[in-house]
């Protein structure tokens, strides 16, 4: 099955959890559910999205980890947005393991630690948010 893209447009009042089942789309570049009711955790098989450059979660009430260990494994990723949100936890230092990411928004979410160092290792981060 062939998905390039799953756009959904601001404010569409989706309500409900990520389907794990999304990961059948292999082929999708694009996953946005900005300003929805999203809520839950970010399924752990969205890492079979190899292709996915933008994942856009900004603005929901997903909980959880906001850089989770899965997300590592998608290294065509450009930008990550996933701010405002209840995601926690802190920022591992494998994130340089993404080195096409040239954006990554966790701003407003309930993050610990300290930004690490291991950004500097990302060659085309510009934004982090």
């Amino acid at each position: 099955m062939v998905l390039l893209s799953l756009k959904q447009k601001e404010e569409n009042n989706l309500v409900g959890t990520l389907p794990g089942e999304l990961s059948v789309f292999e082929k999708m570049e694009r996953l946005q559910v900005y300003k929805n009711n999203v809520f839950g955790t970010m399924p752990e098989n969205l890492s079979k999205l190899t292709n996915l450059v933008l994942l856009d979660l900004e603005e929901n009430l997903l909980s959880g980890t906001a850089v989770p260990d899965f997300l590592l494994e998608m290294t065509a990723l450009v930008a990550y947005r996933a701010s405002s949100n209840f995601m926690g936890g802190s920022i591992p230092t494998e994130i340089s393991a993404l080195e096409n990411l040239e954006q990554i928004w966790l701003g407003n979410c309930p993050l610990t630690g300290t930004i690490p160092s291991e950004f500097a290792n990302i060659p085309n981060l510009r934004y982090i948010y």
